[in-house]
């Protein structure tokens, strides 16, 4: 007996310890740390998709070595021929003669100065200047010093004017030319001849330039002394002279200076210019397009390409380019679902819908991924010839949001559609055009897919999507045309639409494929699971009809209810009537203590306390579960029991408990007396609670008129709309009024074997009606 009170405690202490264990792990997963950390794995998960590549380029090629493979490019590259640019910039700085500046003042200033020295030296002669106060002189005006010889000369002639004269001429004569210093600044000029700058005076700025290609006239400055200097020993002497010719040739080779000079600084900066226009030799490679063949040898030109690849692949670590995309997808997933939480009314999505989301994301990246490196090798497989870029036409990007619409709902699916198509065109080398493609092609998506009763109804919405895919293709085709030849290729711009109808017809057998792994996986119901959830011959629906007929029935009218006013506000009316079906399946367990199954017996509740009917009547909630469990009901669906009750009162059980309280001098706790919840979290949980509720009363009125129909749907819309049961679903009082007027033209069209026309005393004992409510809009916060 001993053993087994220990075993019996062992096994409660181990169920303790795993219960409050698994409590433990539900908090977490629910708390915000375990979100962030989902979102961080999220954006790791997609920067890596993005980021990662393979070198697939081989080792060791050189030129002459066999290729071992076919080599096709991954991507759309721009090659810059590095080799071909400098052989252009070199051309480019030879293009450019050098700079010369011819000044034409130099010969101005001469002149001038020999002039002075005459002038100067005759003043001296006439207060009989000796030797050295002249050659001071001559020394101060023309930077030179004459020989003692040759100053006498000039003393003894007292520096007559035709010596003047005939000095400044020499010197006119011998610098009419063009004068530089020496051969190597003349070796600057090269071959193409150069260009001569006429310099101003007073700002030593260029005034005019010419190109000058016959150096021929340009002479060095030793050269023209040497000519002055062999025509001095060839000139004759005359005795009747006191300056010989021979002294003057000497005097003006001493004073004749460089006119022309090599200006290396403007050479060089016009030279800088030239290079600095000319543009890179771009090689423009097409993904897919074979760079060389396998057996084939390297050419140069293949290296150029296969090198620049290698570089493109590598001049960004991975590193810096991980944590740049996972920065920029950060942003954009935050800002996004921010900006979509807060402005768009119906984006709600739940954690798991994150999650799904997140894990649909990423499976379309990487199905993008997969199929750009795969598509130059479909290419080739194609027996007509078709670019890599049109391929990209045919991926079935519109099949996430097409999944998500399917799944969720529309607003979701827009926003997801924004993300998808943004980051696919940031991974196909960010091309703007296949992004807005590929967002049409989104939207559309989600929109034919709304409402799906078949499966054949996808393909449908596969057509739809694969024509507006053509369209949009040949609308950028048109747009982006650069001539009239573009245009009239017709093949090419057919085989592109057609590629993007593929795209279309792909997407939807996706849709088909993934559809019911996403329904397994996440527990999602989708509007072909609800179809087959709705069939009557479900098993828990017929063995509700067998054990509790009336409870059966019951959901029959508020499925039909709760249908027509889903589709009057805009909810899902196939998931309302479904949910109207199994919503009181816990009424199975007791039935004959619901009054619509007693068929006029003994009630049951009359031998029972108060409490233990509140308690029966409130049970077939946790009762439906137990049964939504067992029959594997989806939780969308299983949702609905508790929820259709909310936390209402259980109104007759607590009267009656309270009247006994009073009798006996106690007092009852109301939370005994109310089912246990959530209210409603969805429109269409909100209008099941209401359509159960408008059902059952209706059902009791002994003559049910119009005007008495009427009277009790507002009612029991008024009540639960006071009690705050629809406080927490999306609801307003517009839908309110709308579904009220719904179930009033329903329920009077199923009793309309009992119409009678009421009198003005039944109308005006009506309550007062819901559109009367609007006015109090303002003051109430329907959520």
């Amino acid at each position: 007996m001993g053993d087994h009170r220990h075993i019996r405690s062992l096994r409660n202490l181990l169920g303790g310890f795993k219960k409050s264990d698994f409590s433990s792990l539900n908090r977490f997963l629910h708390s915000a740390f375990f979100g962030w950390i989902v979102f961080g794995i999220l954006v790791f998960a997609i920067s890596l998709v993005l980021s990662f590549h393979v070198d697939y380029l081989p080792p060791n090629m050189k030129v002459g070595r066999v290729a071992p493979k076919d080599i096709k490019a991954d991507q759309n590259y721009e090659i810059v021929d590095e080799r071909a640019t400098e052989i252009n910039r070199q051309e480019a700085m030879k293009s450019v003669p050098p700079v010369f500046d011819f000044d034409e003042n130099v010969l101005a200033e001469i002149d001038q100065n020999v002039h002075e020295a005459f002038q100067q030296s005759r003043e001296a002669i006439q207060r009989l200047a000796d030797v050295d106060e002249i050659q001071d002189i001559l020394l101060a005006t023309l930077g030179l010093q004459p020989t003692e010889d040759q100053v006498k000369a000039l003393m003894q002639d007292e520096f007559s004017v035709d010596t003047e004269f005939t000095l400044r001429n020499l010197l006119r004569q011998s610098m009419s030319q063009m004068i530089v210093a020496g051969n190597k600044e003349l070796a600057n000029a090269g071959e193409g001849g150069i260009t001569l700058r006429y310099v101003q005076k007073q700002k030593n700025a260029s005034e005019d330039e010419a190109e000058l290609k016959d150096l021929s006239g340009i002479k060095t400055l030793d050269g023209v002394q040497t000519a002055l200097l062999e025509r001095a020993k060839q000139a004759p002497k005359e005795k009747d002279k006191a300056v010989q010719a021979a002294q003057l040739y000497e005097i003006a080779s001493r004073l004749v200076r460089p006119n022309l000079s090599y200006d290396a600084v403007e050479t060089e900066l016009r030279r800088a210019r030239a290079v600095g226009n000319v543009r890179n030799v771009i090689i423009k490679v097409q993904a897919g397009e074979a760079i060389v063949r396998s057996g084939d040898r390297y050419e140069p030109h293949h290296l150029v390409i296969l090198e620049g690849i290698r570089k493109r692949k590598t001049e960004t670590s991975f590193a810096t380019k991980f944590l740049g995309t996972a920065l920029f997808v950060s942003i954009l997933l935050l800002i996004t679902y921010a900006f979509s939480k807060r402005f768009i009314r119906k984006f709600n999505p739940t954690r798991a819908d994150l999650y799904f989301l997140g894990g649909v994301l990423i499976l379309l990246l990487f199905s993008v991924r997969i199929a750009a490196a795969l598509s130059s090798a479909f290419r080739d497989l194609l027996p007509f010839d078709v670019s890599v870029q049109a391929l990209y036409y045919a991926i079935p990007v519109a099949a996430a949001a097409m999944l998500t619409r399917y799944i969720l709902n529309s607003e979701i699916a827009l926003v997801f559609a924004i993300v998808a198509s943004a980051l696919t065109g940031m991974f196909l080398e960010g091309d703007l055009d296949l992004s807005i493609y590929y967002l049409i092609s989104s939207i559309v998506a989600a929109s034919a897919i709304a409402h799906v009763e078949r499966r054949s109804a996808i393909l449908r919405a596969g057509v739809m999507v694969g024509a507006v895919n053509a369209a949009v293709v040949l609308a950028i085709k048109l747009v982006t045309v650069v001539s009239v030849a573009n245009v009239l290729n017709l093949p090419n711009i057919f085989m592109n639409m057609g590629l993007a109808f593929l795209g279309g017809l792909l997407a939807a057998i996706f849709v088909m494929v993934l559809a019911p792994v996403a329904e397994m996986l996440f527990d999602y119901v989708t509007d072909i699971k609800l179809l087959e959830l709705g069939n009557l011959n479900h098993p828990l629906l017929k063995e509700m009809i067998v054990k509790a007929p009336g409870t059966y029935h019951h959901s029959q009218l508020v499925a039909v209810l709760a249908e027509a006013a889903a589709a009057e506000i805009g909810a899902n009316p196939l998931l309302a009537r479904v949910g109207s079906y199994f919503h009181d399946v816990g009424k199975m367990r007791k039935p004959s203590y619901f009054i619509e199954n007693q068929q006029g017996g003994e009630n049951r509740h009359d031998k029972l306390a108060p409490s233990m009917s509140a308690l029966i009547i409130a049970s077939h909630v946790k009762d439906g579960l137990e049964l939504a469990r067992e029959y594997k009901l989806p939780t969308r669906i299983a949702d609905f029991i508790p929820q259709h009750q909310g936390t209402k009162l259980i109104t007759y059980f607590y009267n009656k408990a309270q009247e006994q309280a009073q009798l006996a001098g106690g007092s009852v706790d109301e939370k005994d007396y109310r089912y246990p919840g959530p209210r409603p979290q969805t429109r269409e949980a909100g209008i099941i609670l209401l359509a159960d509720g408008v059902e059952a009363a209706v059902r009791s009125i002994p003559e049910k008129t119009p005007a008495k129909i009427q009277a009790m749907v507002q009612k029991i819309v008024n009540k639960n709309f006071t009690e705050a049961q629809l406080d927490e679903c999306d609801m307003t009082l517009k839908d309110l009024h709308m579904i009220a007027e719904s179930f009033v033209r329903v329920l009077v069209g199923i009793y309309h074997q009992r119409i009678e026309y009421p009198d003005v005393e039944e109308k005006k004992a009506t309550v007062t009606p819901i559109k009367d409510l609007r006015a109090r809009e303002s003051e109430a916060n329907v959520r």
